[in-house]
């Protein structure tokens, strides 16, 4: 069994091979891993353990609907040109 120690601003996901639910997991916490469970790294960075996005008070942040109406489709990961 591994342990993993994760701080106040990173996360990870675990996914449970006898369930095939994935949980989030957030710091500050010591995680000690099961052997049916597997830590699910970023598919963009490879890492396991993830950074918070902090939003400080007075930020503002614009989260855009990833439903494109005119092509009825979910626009997930795309990018813009």
């Amino acid at each position: 069994m591994a342990t993993v120690q994760l701080g106040d601003n990173e996360y990870l996901w675990i996914l449970d091979n006898t369930t095939g639910k994935i949980s989030n997991l957030e710091g500050p916490t010591l995680f000690v891993k099961e052997p049916h469970q597997v830590i699910v790294p970023n598919p963009r960075t490879g890492k396991e353990i993830q950074p918070k996005l902090t939003i400080r008070t007075e930020d503002w942040v614009l989260v855009d609907n990833p439903f494109n109406v005119e092509k009825g489709t979910y626009d997930m990961g795309s990018r813009k040109s």
